[in-house]
């Protein structure tokens, strides 16, 4: 009989200490899925970012086009305005 309790006293113990692993693993993993999911967001965040600075920069060439044809047409009016007024003075000075 005295085997028998040294036993349960054993294997109370043993299963006391399994349920107290398996409360502080399961609390562990918890608070880790926690920070897992906080990086996850962040990380989502930052790809979010990223997405819309890259739609901006792909628009950028485009503006940049724009605005070099538009100067441009500017240079182009202003040579002809410069040639036109060289010929007017030539044609008066003569």
């Amino acid at each position: 009989m005295k085997l028998i309790s040294e036993h349960i006293t054993s294997l109370i113990c043993i299963l006391g200490i399994t349920i107290f692993i398996i409360v502080y693993l399961i609390y562990q993993y918890k608070q880790l899925k926690i920070k897992e999911i906080n990086k996850l967001n962040y990380l989502f965040l930052d790809f979010k970012e990223e997405k819309i600075i890259s739609n901006q920069l792909r628009k950028l060439p485009t503006e940049l086009k724009t605005l070099e044809q538009n100067t441009q047409q500017k240079l182009q009016k202003i040579k002809v305005d410069v040639l036109n007024i060289n010929f007017s003075l030539v044609e008066i000075f003569k």
